[in-house]
């Protein structure tokens, strides 16, 4: 594991505060939700070694998870729809922010010659498997994951949600199970139309398109929010745009 690509939520932070003014953005009254305990970040740091541990297995997958940090940063996730005319609002207390980064990359930003599109199916596979281990080892709410794209790009899980579409449990076992590896390099990969080099040829990996791609965002910037000053907003990456 590479150490470079740490603090990609905190260093986006820490640019809009020093733009903004540090007095105005801190929130002064985060709510009764209780922030990201040590014990889930502990877990967290665990879980993110223990995939990282497996990814160095895979010949030329050239990816870290170089983040596991809390969500206490912010206070909410603003999200838009597809049609950009609405968003809801997440609550980012309790949760849990990872950043997975291409090695030898500076992150949330990496370099385009190393940089993945959000079409990769392995960061997103590797964002999912996150979540899921997140939300079954630890009481995280909401889990973000930064992905190895050329601009900010995150997927955002809540757990409640993910738990009324699949078996969560069933769904880790079968992503630690399974070859993670299932793209083109990313050379070509970025040679060819994302979307159409990365057709699903499995059941695992359109689940892994259908859990993802409607929760996967370009970051636009801090905003005011419902639940405090600094709400993560960001427009969808599918099915008008892709980064």
């Amino acid at each position: 594991m590479t150490p470079n690509g740490t603090r990609g939520l905190a260093v986006t932070l820490a640019t809009f505060v020093v733009v903004v003014a540090v007095g105005t953005v801190v929130s002064t009254a985060r709510g009764a939700a209780p922030g990201t305990s040590p014990a889930t970040l502990v877990r967290a740091a665990s879980i993110r070694d223990e995939v990282n541990t497996r990814i160095q297995l895979l010949a030329g997958a050239g990816l870290s998870v170089t983040e596991a940090t809390s969500t206490d940063l912010i206070d909410s996730f603003t999200l838009l729809s597809d049609d950009l005319f609405d968003a809801r609002f997440v609550p980012a207390r309790g949760g849990v922010w990872y950043t997975i980064c291409p090695d030898r990359a500076l992150c949330p930003y990496p370099a385009s010659r190393l940089s993945r599109p959000a079409s990769d199916r392995l960061a997103r596979a590797l964002a999912l498997e996150l979540a899921l281990r997140t939300f079954l080892e630890t009481d995280a709410p909401v889990v973000g994951v930064a992905l190895p794209t050329p601009h900010f790009v995150a997927v955002v899980l809540e757990r409640e949600e993910l738990a009324r579409e699949v078996d969560m449990s069933a769904l880790a076992s079968a992503l630690r199970a399974g070859p993670l590896q299932d793209r083109p390099l990313a050379t070509l990969a970025k040679a060819l139309d994302g979307d159409r080099a990365l057709t699903p040829a499995t059941p695992l990996q359109r689940t892994i398109d259908e859990l993802t791609r409607p929760r996967t965002y370009l970051y636009l910037g801090f905003e005011p929010g419902p639940y405090g000053p600094m709400s993560w907003a960001g427009m969808p990456c599918w099915p008008e745009v892709s980064w």
